[in-house]
């Protein structure tokens, strides 16, 4: 599931955690429910509770909660004022008192004064600040001497400090041994001549629940503390600072330059001294109008403070150009709104324009070219908006146009290809300072330590199965691990500490020195199996029907791991993908799934020739023969691999479309086949929100649903949009007539999918622009009670029909399901 990134301003804090009734701590009048040195220290005075003196505090002093309190929202206010000494106050949370020495507690503290206040110390126990508050924050949001507003958020492992309506400090708590549960206490710190004071004291007990704080999921990728918005760029000029954290924005061509790693390599050897750490946040499909997210996945400013973002490169207008010229003004007001997202956290901004449209290379796609009149309006428009906000823009548009490269930059008109992206990137990497690109002569051992951390940050930022961690089946056993296994959450949690490992390769390398590889931990253990039977024990518990046998073709001996779909060639060879990373991928490890090739030389009925076709694939869950090689459904892409010298590997690479849900990896993007007429049919389940660019617009699929791909025209087409024709749809076949039929692998239903093909007036049915979980919610299952003609007794997967001459006869014709 997804939602839309929408810009807010935010007016006041509001933190919606409310399940019991805000209640007082302090009733105006006694210090009822308290406990600490009521002769000499606390007291109330005019409805305030006071504590300290003016004259001398010879030792830290508490007035303790009688009871305790786990998960909660504390108010408060208070008032400090003092002379001399260590000026400083706090409320324990989460504490006990201890004996020795008997005036001290132990636990959380939110700090108050001596220039620490909005920060969480450890008191008496680490003896240490947990998360320190910014400075400069503090000293905007502070009125020493003055009353403020103090906020304590604690719910299971996360705690937020607030002061005066505004996030000071998040701490997220990894020590097992650390209790969620103590008392309240107020601080006077001693050797000060010092008086604080509190009033309005209300807590609000909390719930916990399943879902991790957002803090938490945020943590999966940073953990920066709050700050004041970084001003932008002096006198609009790129000049980045030591230590900048660079995040990139952006559509498809962003996350293919992320992948190849050419422009961060350029820059990074080009501002070798700055140690610039970049983080690609660019995603398949983004526009300014919205940019959809995993649920719960975190608006921008959130994920740009979490992720310590000083700079932000962007580059939209891209994909808006297909809309035309009259919707130029709102992707002005758009993008607009997007900044002032961004600028919530940094200033410091990059604009790179649209660049102009190629003519694909698709026989019978839409030459793009004509729309190059409008994108020029579009980089225009670029170029105006980074005027008003003092940003530095990068021309690609005029640059690419009346500097045309030497080479083709795409195959389809938009998406770069390989040769593009080193193109593209070295005009960028010119335009912002960098004269004599790939001169470092480790460059391709320098893009190579890149192109390695930003698969690392790619799968702790935007990691598979985000479902059962984050999402909405948080519940599921899945998640949680099985025997031995840790559960998915700890897994993401690996990855932060490798990209940091990576970052600081990647600065060896940039300086022209030699850097070790780097060093993965070892793979968590696997839960409990029973031992495999062998293929003759496999035989042996088969009942055949009368006038059928079955035999062995190929095994794990011959390299058959985990496989999820085959297909045959024309000389009788089967290709199998194989997915032996399935279900989940460790922390660090290489994409290791694999098509394997089998071959019968001999004719006795089983495969004695083995081979890989390729490597290095990613959750591989579907092959089909085309176009001289081989289509591939290799995670959140779809993959065209060809073997152009006759090897029996693939050696070309093309990359068709990207952008398919990964948000369960038992759903992704599967079973692809070719239809009568030549198209391209796969399939997706119920967690894969799908947005995928292409020459016509941006093709939307929600959730389970059957995807048509036109090569000659490269028109990529979905059916049922969120109708949920079953929840893991798992297969197309066709009968004899031309009519589709899909399986879905969740039940024991296969569908006649024909009905579902009729458009309506929205081509995602009763799903929403806006809100991710619409299309179930709406409808959960407006086409079960249309199309299930098959049924078994069981889930099956998979589903084809008789119509070879090597079956019988009475069989002809007849539906056939597996799984």
């Amino acid at each position: 599931m997804r939602a839309t990134l929408k810009t807010l301003w935010v007016l006041a804090v509001v933190i919606s955690l409310g399940h019991a009734e805000e209640v007082s701590l302090f009733d105006g009048k006694s210090l009822e429910g308290w406990e600490g040195n009521v002769e000499s220290v606390w007291r109330v005075q005019e409805g305030v509770i006071v504590g300290g003196s003016l004259e001398r505090n010879p030792q830290n002093e508490f007035l303790a909660t009688t009871r305790s309190f786990e998960n909660f929202h504390l108010r408060f206010d208070y008032k400090l004022v003092g002379t001399e000494g260590f000026i400083n106050g706090g409320v324990q949370f989460r504490s006990k008192r201890i004996t020795e020495p008997p005036n001290e507690m132990s636990g959380y503290q939110a700090d108050i004064g001596a220039g620490y206040s909005g920060s969480l110390y450890d008191e008496s126990r680490r003896k240490r600040f947990l998360a320190k508050a910014n400075k400069e924050l503090i000293a905007k949001l502070e009125k020493p001497g003055e009353w403020n507003q103090y906020e304590v958020v604690a719910r299971g492992a996360q705690i937020e400090l607030y002061l005066n309506g505004q996030r000071t400090a998040v701490w997220i708590e990894r020590e097992a041994d650390i209790e969620n549960d103590g008392l309240i206490a107020l601080q006077i710190h001693g050797n000060s001549k010092a008086e604080i004071s509190f009033r309005a004291i209300t807590i609000e007990e909390v719930a916990e629940n399943d879902l991790p704080p957002q803090e938490e999921i945020l943590r999966r990728f940073g953990g920066a503390q709050p700050s004041t918005p970084i001003e932008a760029f002096p006198d609009g000029r790129f000049a980045p600072a030591g230590g900048d954290v660079i995040v990139v924005a952006g559509q498809e061509n962003m996350v293919r330059m992320q992948a190849v790693g050419e422009l961060e390599a350029l820059l990074a050897s080009g501002f070798q001294d700055k140690q610039l750490r970049f983080r690609s946040m660019s995603w398949e499909a983004d526009t300014v109008y919205e940019q959809w997210r995993e649920l719960n996945f975190g608006n921008w400013s959130e994920q740009l403070k979490a992720v310590g973002a000083t700079v932000v490169v962007a580059q939209f207008g891209q994909m808006e150009a297909l809309d035309g010229m009259e919707r130029l003004s709102e992707f002005t007001a758009s993008y607009h709104r997007l900044l002032d997202a961004f600028a919530m956290r940094t200033r410091k901004l990059v604009l790179i324009t649209p660049m102009p449209f190629e003519k694909p290379l698709a026989s019978h796609a839409p030459d793009l070219r004509e729309h190059n009149p409008t994108v020029k309006a579009y980089a225009q428009a670029v170029y105006g908006i980074a005027r008003q906000r003092g940003a530095v823009v990068v021309d690609l548009f005029d640059s690419l146009t009346n500097e045309p490269a030497a080479v083709r930059l795409t195959n389809n008109g938009i998406h770069l290809t390989a040769q593009g992206l080193r193109v593209v990137a070295e005009r960028i990497a010119r335009a912002l300072g960098i004269s004599e690109p790939n001169s470092n002569s480790h460059h391709d051992q320098l893009r190579a330590a890149v192109i390695e951390k930003n698969q690392l940050w790619f799968d702790c930022w935007r990691p598979s199965n985000w479902s059962f961690v984050y999402g909405d089946r948080i519940t599921s056993q899945y998640g949680k691990g099985a025997g031995t296994a840790p559960d998915l959450q700890r897994s993401f949690e690996k990855q932060r500490p490798l990209v940091e490992k990576a970052d600081a390769r990647i600065f060896q390398l940039a300086n022209g020195n030699a850097a070790p590889p780097l060093e993965f931990p070892e793979p968590f253990p696997s839960a409990d199996e029973s031992v495999a039977l062998t293929p003759d024990e496999q035989l042996a518990t088969f009942t055949m029907a009368k006038g059928y046998e079955v035999n062995l073709f190929a095994s794990e001996a011959d390299g058959v791991v985990n496989p999820t779909q085959f297909c045959w060639d024309e000389h009788g060879r089967l290709y199998v993908a194989c997915s032996p990373s399935y279900p989940q991928a460790l922390a660090g490890a290489k994409p290791s799934d694999y098509i394997v090739v089998l071959e019968d030389t001999d004719g006795d009925g089983q495969a004695d020739q083995s081979s890989r076709y390729v490597e290095g694939l990613t959750m591989v869950q579907g092959v089909e023969l085309g176009d001289g090689g081989v289509y591939v459904c290799d995670y959140d892409k779809l993959l065209h691999l060809k073997d152009s010298d006759g090897d029996g590997r693939a050696d070309l690479r093309r990359l068709v479309y990207s952008g398919f849900g990964i948000s369960d990896t038992h759903q992704l993007l599967n079973s692809i086949c070719h239809g009568p007429d030549g198209t391209l049919w796969f399939t997706q389940g119920l967690h894969a929100m799908s947005r995928v660019e292409s020459p016509w617009g941006i093709a939307r699929l929600d959730r389970s649903a059957v995807w048509r791909l036109n090569p000659r025209t490269l028109r990529l087409e979905g059916f049922f949009g969120g109708g949920m024709a079953g929840a893991n749809c798992w297969g197309v076949a066709f009968d004899d007539y031309g009519q589709v039929f899909h399986k879905s692998g969740d039940r024991a239903h296969g569908y006649w999918t024909v009905p579902g093909m009729v458009r309506g007036a929205s081509p995602i049915g009763s799903g929403s622009t806006t809100e991710a979980n619409a299309s179930y919610g709406n409808s959960p299952e407006q086409y079960h009670s249309v199309g299930p003609l098959f049924e078994t007794p069981r889930k099956s997967t998979s589903i084809d029909f008789i119509g070879t001459k090597a079956m019988p006869e009475d069989i002809q014709g007849c539906a056939l399901l597996g799984g």
